[in-house]
């Protein structure tokens, strides 16, 4: 009589693995209860991979897929609770704008950051689409009013026409289209305050929407009055008439946010 000693290794890892294969088809086809939570269930509730583990390990199909669910919404949640970056609102050092001396708010702050070409960047949706955001109101998705406020101040502080240019585009009607410039929004959105995370942003129009709305707000001034500063903002000090130097060095990115007072909300 032979015996399992006798046989060749081989017959008898072949002779394992059907005993194996035949108690996992077993344990498939036999109701099994959930190790998380206890409940009796057919085999369809199970995934072959969690029956295979045995009684006492296996979960069920319910319970798989909520704790996956709710690792999803934690990741979620980690990436939407960032903290915010530090903004600081304080008075910065103002020059006037050449040809707006009938306008005594149309200055720009003296400390912002140069470009490498020392004039403004192609496009300038950087300063306009937080403008949009802040004559629309609170977006969905994007702001709340209390960082419109906050963005508000910070502007103000660089700007200190902002507050009239938001009164001028809500006059030419823009808070009446919200939904549909929203809607027709593209690309990646702008915050409302640079360089910063977590202090709200506003999907971004196209150049052409942007124009638009700039040039039938005011009359058409505000547009001009726009360029003009952005202009004014990104050249030295010497090409806006003042003749006291060229900026302080746009690698110097902790000041952009102006000083003494610290808005921690």
């Amino acid at each position: 009589m032979t015996t399992d000693n006798d046989k060749p290794a081989s017959d008898l890892l072949t002779t394992w693995r059907k005993k194996s294969i035949n108690s996992k088809r077993k344990a498939c086809t036999e109701d099994s209860t959930c190790a998380h939570c206890s409940q009796t269930k057919p085999s369809s509730a199970f995934s072959t991979t969690q029956l295979r583990k045995g009684p006492g390990l296996n979960r069920c199909l319910d319970c798989v897929r909520s704790d996956t669910s709710k690792g999803k919404r934690t990741i979620q949640l980690q990436k939407y609770t960032v903290p915010p970056t530090p903004v600081t609102i304080g008075a910065r050092p103002q020059r006037p704008v050449p040809g707006f001396d009938h306008a005594p708010d149309v200055t720009v702050c003296t400390d912002w950051p140069r470009t490498k070409s020392g004039g403004p960047p192609g496009a300038q949706s950087a300063i306009f689409m937080p403008l949009f955001a802040c004559a629309l109101g609170p977006i969905d998705n994007h702001c709340t009013a209390g960082q419109l406020d906050l963005a508000t101040q910070w502007w103000t502080a660089a700007l200190p026409a902002w507050p009239r240019w938001v009164q001028e585009l809500r006059s030419s009607g823009v808070m009446e289209r919200k939904e549909e410039l929203v809607r027709s929004a593209k690309g990646q959105p702008n915050p409302l305050i640079p360089k910063t995370k977590g202090r709200g942003t506003v999907p971004h129009f196209r150049g052409v929407v942007q124009t638009r709305l700039l040039e039938n707000a005011g009359g058409g001034m505000l547009s001009i009055e726009m360029y003009a500063c952005v202009t004014c903002l990104y050249s030295c000090e010497t090409e806006c008439g003042t003749g006291k130097g060229k900026g302080r060095d746009p690698s110097d990115d902790s000041k952009m946010g102006g000083s003494k007072q610290e808005a921690n909300e």
